[in-house]
């Protein structure tokens, strides 16, 4: 899916991959300026939020973990170069902000284009699967997601764990049914 996004073209491609490579919030995501992005660093600044709802107003956070910065892999760094603008980052085509509709209706557009089904929510989950991948431990998982709770991240690291440990335990069947096949020839 992600290979995917990466070569289908559209409005919401942008936001899509800040959310698999960043882990932003909806919300975050549709407030976030170009100002917030640090290209020196390779860093995202995430310190305020768009409440889609309420037409886009823009507010703070709903807990201080929410304020947070967040290293940007080269890859999404050197994508975001090629585009760099001023202003928000994500607009409607007509260079107006999201309001919660227009934003449901092109993410729904886009998504068909890709033939995937999976919401922004889920591509923030994938960023949290990306970190535990790559060997982030919880703590820091913790506070590149945003999440006030460890309970939060814990859970989304549990269910990775558990699917990675149901997998290796696979494998051991696996050695084992090699070796036999080998020893008796079966």
């Amino acid at each position: 899916e992600i290979k995917t996004i990466w070569n289908t073209e559209g409005l919401m491609q942008l936001p899509c991959l800040i959310m698999i490579y960043a882990g932003l919030r909806k919300g975050e995501m549709v407030a976030l300026n170009w100002s917030d992005i640090d290209f020196k660093a390779n860093t995202i600044r995430i310190n305020k939020s768009a409440n889609l709802k309420a037409n886009g107003i823009i507010k703070e956070p709903k807990t201080a973990a929410g304020v947070r910065t967040i290293p940007m892999p080269s890859v999404l760094a050197e994508y975001l170069k090629g585009i760099k603008k001023e202003g928000l980052l994500v607009l409607q085509k007509d260079g107006k902000p999201f309001t919660n509709h227009i934003w449901e209706w092109e993410w729904e557009k886009y998504m068909r284009k890709c033939n995937i089904e999976t919401t922004a929510h889920c591509l923030r989950h994938t960023y949290c699967t990306l970190l535990y991948e790559s060997g982030i431990d919880l703590l820091t998982a913790k506070t590149l997601m945003g999440h006030s709770d460890i309970n939060t991240t814990m859970s989304i690291y549990t269910h990775l764990r558990d699917s990675k440990t149901i997998a290796k335990v696979e494998n051991l069947g696996n050695v084992k049914n090699d070796e036999v096949r080998q020893k008796f020839g079966k």
